[in-house]
């Protein structure tokens, strides 16, 4: 086999006799099965993985805490400032409704 003279390579590659086809194969299986078995026995000792959500009833009772142990709960308005128009307007009932509003006709438009 011969690659072109662009790439550098010029010479001729080695034909592998038929003989040692065999040896070569038995070879490239023997290096695979070491390298499978080294592969198994890594993953048999690596640390167990840790959930990424928590169990349903352990959620559950993380909310029912929550909510009767009289913990804050998350309010946007404990962000505002406490003086100006501005938070004044955005903590206004009226601003919040048609707020909600303009959403639901938005998304009745589409």
């Amino acid at each position: 086999l011969r690659q072109s003279a662009a790439s550098g390579w010029d010479q001729e590659l080695p034909e592998v006799p038929s003989s040692n086809r065999k040896s070569n194969f038995r070879d490239i299986a023997s290096r695979a099965a070491t390298a499978s078995r080294t592969l198994v026995s890594r993953l048999k000792s690596r640390p167990p993985r840790v959930k990424a959500l928590k169990d349903s009833e352990e959620l559950k009772s993380q909310l029912y805490r929550t909510i009767h142990e009289g913990k804050a709960v998350y309010n946007v308005e404990s962000l505002y400032k406490e003086v100006g128009v501005t938070q004044r307007i955005a903590r206004s009932p009226f601003f919040q409704n048609m707020t909600l509003f303009m959403i639901l006709s938005y998304a009745l438009w589409l």
